[in-house]
């Protein structure tokens, strides 16, 4: 990943306190924590970017089929949407599980993490997109917290650029409640531009939405994971799906726990001792 030299702290005058200059990834946080949003360059290979798109056309087919065709979908507004490829593809689980990432959402979040949703967003020109409405995503929610509890991050498969349908934000509208007037969003609202193998990550309460694509035949694919702390529920129950594909990583420390192994409801109390037992 690319990081610039760090500038000379700024002049000032009546200033006593004021963050210090960290290591590669501070400036990443101190965005993430200001403004709700921060772009991690050169992450992913570009060719395991061309990779991962040619699989995601796949299961986008898979899928599309095997509930009923793309109308059906677009009526329930999933249209263009590969749900959990991780279950699907082994080839998805190494998106959620960059260490850079997952340093950087831990410094926000701490060391209890679960992988709340996997989801791919192919923008399509022509294609009316459901994400292309704002929202947050922990849906519905109107408040704040003084800490962030959850973050979201898109894996850039290809290029985002306004025409071709780029993500746009509302910078800062994590830390407020209410959605902002129709002037302030035409006025503050941004495109986040990057390239293919960049990640962008986001507050989970930043206002954001899918750019509509304009252009003759770019396809904007990019795979979106949010990441909570572990009272939070799954929106599919990983484990449960993982091994009905014949998938299990409940074997291994961190899996165990970030793909929600651990933090699935117990059957029984018995079953639940003895899991917090094994915990410790």
């Amino acid at each position: 990943m690319t990081n610039s030299t760090m500038p000379d702290p700024p002049p000032a005058y009546g200033v006593r306190e004021r963050v210090a200059d960290g290591d590669a990834l501070s400036l990443h946080e101190e965005e993430l924590r200001r403004d709700g949003l921060t772009v991690l360059t050169d992450v992913f290979a570009v060719a395991q970017m061309r990779d991962v798109a040619q699989r995601l056309d796949r299961l986008l087919e898979q899928q599309t089929e095997q509930c009923g065709g793309e109308q059906a979908l677009q009526r329930v507004r999933d249209a263009d949407l590969v749900r959990c490829p991780l279950a699907f593809d082994d080839a998805m689980l190494p998106l959620a599980c960059h260490d850079a990432v997952l340093g950087l959402v831990q410094r926000l979040l701490g060391d209890n993490l679960v992988l709340l949703m996997q989801n791919a967003v192919i923008n399509r020109p022509g294609h009316e997109q459901a994400q292309s409405r704002w929202h947050r995503d922990l849906n519905y929610q109107h408040w704040t917290s003084s800490r962030p509890l959850a973050l979201n991050f898109l894996v850039c498969v290809d290029r985002f650029y306004v025409e071709g349908g780029a993500t746009w934000a509302l910078p800062g509208s994590h830390l407020h409640e209410v959605f902002p007037s129709s002037a302030y969003v035409a006025r503050h609202e941004r495109p986040i531009e990057a390239e293919p193998g960049s990640v962008v990550l986001m507050d989970a309460m930043l206002f954001h939405r899918s750019g509509v694509n304009r252009s003759a035949d770019h396809v904007r694919r990019a795979v979106n994971h949010v990441v909570g702390t572990p009272f939070m529920g799954q929106q599919i129950d990983m484990p449960r799906l993982l091994a009905r594909h014949g998938r299990d990583h409940s074997s291994d420390p961190f899996l165990h726990s970030y793909l929600g192994y651990r933090w699935n409801p117990a059957a029984d109390v018995q079953t639940w001792r003895h899991q917090r037992a094994a915990a410790h």
